[in-house]
């Protein structure tokens, strides 16, 4: 049975007859700019000695890693070959991030399959087969684009779910799932054994990540079952009950299992919100956070962290969003507040990386209590506190957040924590540039993907351009 697997020279003398065929309609000329055109131009050669090809195959792998030396422009991705046996029959590679070109043209996924096995199927089982793996890699929903006139892809595209997004020139772009479609009282059946036949579900959305999250009712008891991706899972089994063991409140995980593949984690019901009339500078969300950020041992970093960057990519998409009467007027503020916010990005403590005021629960001893850490990582607190400032801030907020903050810190409320850095007016203008990141963040995904688009999603983009227009709190 075909299936995809990295790499390898285990299959070289059918890739090496895969390229014959390509290059007999046409593939590898002067005039292909495919990923596959310019590898057959620059490095086929190579490929018909054994040592040149181990070379190829391996150059192939570490284009995973992010570390990976690569041109300007180019991102991480992830190569896969379709093979069944010994035998190629084709490949594709899924790119972790979007740029500008890509978000036009490219997307995240491409591929092939050698003209001798077309017309069996290969195409949609293979993109089918990879759709987990770019959710693996934290990419839902993906971006996968075809010529207008290519009929057969578009089929394969739509048969994997595809949506139709618009027309860019002469391309068609697509939006597909990555994650599994499940009915919205789905529950896995372990957790029935586990715990005994729900008397209710009742769905919690995903918010911005998609994620599922259901709030499911036994009896009189209630908890929470959501589907993690690997690094919350991660973060649940080894970071949480060390930061909870230090006063930092977290849901308490009450087990945890996989089934059909995906993983699942049962948590502490934290039911009651945080009133609204505590959503902005509240002394103890700010003395939580505090007690996170000043977390003096080294926490690991997990597989698929997530890690904040202002890359350019990111404010090429936010300007896409934006009204295009003004963009020309606002991408200054966007690139000067991306250049100041460069410090903000170092690793210097942990971070819960989206305290949004909405993600906050009450214990029934008035703990408030952070129930969403999908975006666990490292920075600087001024990142955190950002968020936590709902919207689109006057000014006077982020002098607010910073006060309270500080104060939190020097009365003992966030206790453990670090010395805090700076003075209060200091603090403000990191939170405010942290801030604009937040908002140019969120409007790129509108974009790229990873926020649907929706007549709110329009109407935030005009808010927005109003609030970078007047710099509210940053001025360049």
């Amino acid at each position: 049975m075909p299936r995809l697997i990295p790499p390898t020279t285990a299959v070289r003398a059918s890739f090496l007859e895969a390229m014959a065929e390509f290059r007999l309609e046409g593939r590898g000329g002067p005039s292909d700019d495919t990923v596959m055109g310019r590898e057959d131009r620059e490095q086929g050669a190579t490929w018909l000695n054994r040592d040149g090809f181990a070379l190829y195959v391996a150059k192939l792998r570490r284009e995973a890693i992010e570390e990976t030396p690569r041109p300007e422009g180019w991102v991480p991705a992830t190569t896969l070959w379709y093979v069944e046996g010994s035998t190629f029959l084709g490949r594709l590679s899924i790119r972790h991030r979007l740029t500008p070109h890509l978000l036009e043209a490219g997307g995240h996924i491409g591929y092939d399959v050698r003209p001798s096995a077309r017309r069996r199927g290969h195409a949609t089982a293979m993109l089918r087969d990879a759709l987990p793996i770019a959710n693996a890699l934290g990419i839902d929903p993906v971006l996968i684009t075809c010529d207008a006139d290519n009929i057969a892809s578009r089929k394969v595209i739509e048969a994997n779910g595809g949506l139709f997004a618009s027309q860019r020139v002469t391309k068609l772009r697509f939006w597909v799932a990555t994650s599994p479609q499940r009915p919205d009282d789905h529950l896995p059946a372990l957790f029935a054994d586990r715990f005994g036949q729900p008397t209710s579900v009742e769905s919690l959305g995903g918010g911005q990540s998609g994620a599922t999250v259901k709030r499911v009712t036994i009896g009189s008891t209630s908890v929470v079952v959501k589907r993690a991706k690997p690094a919350e899972a991660a973060f649940y089994e080894g970071v949480a009950p060390v930061l909870a063991a230090a006063g930092v409140s977290v849901p308490e995980r009450l087990w945890s299992f996989q089934e059909d593949g995906l993983q699942w984690i049962v948590l502490e019901d934290v039911a009651l919100p945080l009133p609204r009339d505590r959503w902005l500078a509240d002394p103890a969300v700010l003395g939580a956070l505090g007690r996170l950020h000043g977390f003096e041992p080294a926490l690991p970093i997990m597989p698929g962290m997530y890690r904040p960057a202002w890359p350019d990519e990111m404010s090429a998409a936010a300007l896409d969003a934006l009204p295009a009467a003004r963009r020309g007027q606002l991408k200054p503020i966007l690139e000067r507040a991306r250049e100041e916010s460069t410090p903000l990005f170092e690793p210097r403590h942990p971070i819960s990386g989206d305290p949004n005021p909405t993600n906050w629960g009450i214990r029934d001893d008035g703990t408030v209590v952070l129930f969403d850490w999908e975006r666990f990582s490292v920075g600087t607190a001024a990142l955190d506190l950002a968020i936590t400032i709902p919207w689109l801030p006057e000014e006077g907020a982020y002098h607010e957040v910073a006060a309270a903050y500080l104060a939190a810190s020097a009365s003992g409320k966030a206790a453990g924590s670090r010395p805090p850095r700076g003075s209060i007016p200091m603090l403000a203008r990191q939170i405010a540039v942290a801030k604009v990141w937040n908002v140019a963040e969120y409007l790129s995904l509108t974009v790229v993907g990873g926020i649907e688009p929706s007549a709110r999603v329009e109407a935030v983009s005009t808010e927005a351009s109003d609030w970078l227009a007047k710099g509210v709190g940053f001025r360049p």
